[in-house]
């Protein structure tokens, strides 16, 4: 992975959470659920993950009830955390 990489991925079966590597950190700028609301944030592996107040659409294109738009920055330490199936995308900053 390199600065300006695209990242993204798409999951089924409930929660899920996206911890880059040490030194890389990630601006993550879109987060969809499929089928079902869900709480998107950061965590840290010990304290609760926080629900991230963005942008929240709701709408019933494709399946997805339930859009995130907002800039949530990750890294190793302070990682992405999902409590629904679906999806994110974002670029590596570093």
């Amino acid at each position: 992975m390199a600065v300006g990489d695209v990242i993204s991925a798409v999951w089924t079966g409930g929660a899920h959470t996206f911890q880059p590597a040490v030194g890389v950190e990630i601006i993550i700028m879109y987060a969809n659920a499929n089928g079902s609301g869900g709480n998107w944030g950061m965590t840290d592996g010990v304290n609760n993950a926080v629900q991230h107040s963005g942008s929240w659409s709701t709408a019933n294109n494709f399946g997805l009830t339930a859009q995130l738009q907002a800039r949530i920055p990750i890294n190793n330490t302070n990682y992405f955390s999902a409590s629904a199936s679906g999806g994110y995308s974002g670029i590596q900053i570093k």
